[in-house]
């Protein structure tokens, strides 16, 4: 089991520059791992952002850190001033970067001024995404992902740990070695029955990619024709990876005719988490809440995993349609 473990993990590690990979059963032990390696003790204060999945979280008051649960603009994603406000006024000890959507932040130079600060960047949604002044997980103690069948890299089940600090001796990999140590040892290393093939992996990964930017862009030239709709401009190119594309309607009416034609035409979407962090009782009591929302809008998620995108070209044209004429959604 350890050999194959770590071949694997390494074979993705290299992919980041980093020296040293574990697969392990979830993205979320991996997180579990990151943390309990990282050197932060009791009382310490994370970093996240308040729309994460509630996992981590559980993950932070179970090792008794205390998350600083920053409410981004139009909760959407953190930018880097939001980042450094923070750093700066809460004195924060680590750092747990989710990249959302596949949305890239450049953190490098964050790291040059806070070189204490522990960064785990989590890079489960952010598969071969491109920032002009900074690879992604170059100046991150710990990278974290998931093999989740919504991700690019997508087994349905598993994660992995990536770092350049060796922490193998702490994984028990089921064998003799773990069981003739006196250490303590984590058994969240991913059993080897489950083969990997990584050349498949990030072959079919770089399908999945190619295929989201192209539903992106489409989306992206559709729905900025209108006025009362807002889309999200990122800061690096439009290198994203978009797994979901948003967009803002600020009037209540037209966000109601849009749901409504996005059924008729089942054109995926989701809307984002009723509830998120900062509303939760118990995080706002045990945690630090920082909240930047500016304004409230209607956000849809519109799903970009599309399996056929001729037919989503014919979809947008009906919505085109429906949208100028005003057609009464029960026609």
């Amino acid at each position: 089991m350890r050999k194959d473990n770590i071949k694997i993990g390494n074979i993705i590690a290299k992919k980041y520059k980093k020296k040293y990979g574990i697969i392990t059963y979830s993205g979320t032990l991996a997180i579990e791992l990151a943390l309990i390696n990282s050197g932060l003790k009791n009382g310490d204060k994370v970093i996240i952002s308040n729309n994460v999945c509630y996992s981590i979280i559980n993950i932070l008051f179970k090792l008794k850190l205390v998350p600083i649960v920053i409410c981004p603009k139009n909760n959407f994603v953190l930018s880097k001033e939001e980042i450094e406000f923070v750093i700066n006024h809460y004195d924060a000890d680590g750092f747990l970067l989710i990249y959302q959507y596949g949305m890239a932040i450049e953190i490098g130079d964050i790291k040059i001024k806070h070189p204490n600060l522990i960064i785990i960047e989590d890079i489960a949604q952010a598969w071969n995404i491109e920032i002009k002044n900074y690879r992604v997980g170059e100046s991150s103690d710990f990278i974290v992902t998931s093999f989740g069948k919504t991700k690019p890299l997508s087994l349905g089940i598993g994660g992995a740990l990536l770092t350049n600090k060796n922490i193998l001796s702490c994984i028990d990999f089921c064998d003799s070695n773990s069981r003739e140590t006196s250490k303590i040892m984590y058994p969240y290393a991913f059993p080897d029955c489950n083969i990997i093939d990584c050349n498949k992996l990030f072959e079919e990964a770089n399908k999945i990619v190619k295929v989201q930017r192209k539903v992106s862009n489409l989306f992206s030239n559709f729905f900025q024709e209108y006025p009362f709709i807002e889309i999200f401009k990122d800061n690096y190119g439009n290198k994203s990876v978009w797994h979901r594309f948003p967009i803002w309607i600020n009037d209540e009416k037209e966000f109601k005719k849009i749901i409504s034609f996005l059924d008729i035409l089942k054109i995926e979407y989701q809307l984002p988490h009723k509830q998120e962090l900062d509303g939760l009782e118990f995080v706002r009591k045990n945690s630090i809440i920082v909240n930047f929302t500016y304004k409230k809008s209607n956000m849809i998620l519109l799903r970009t995993r599309v399996l056929n995108i001729n037919s989503l070209k014919l979809k947008l044209d009906k919505l085109k349609k429906y949208i100028k004429t005003d057609k009464n959604c029960e026609n």
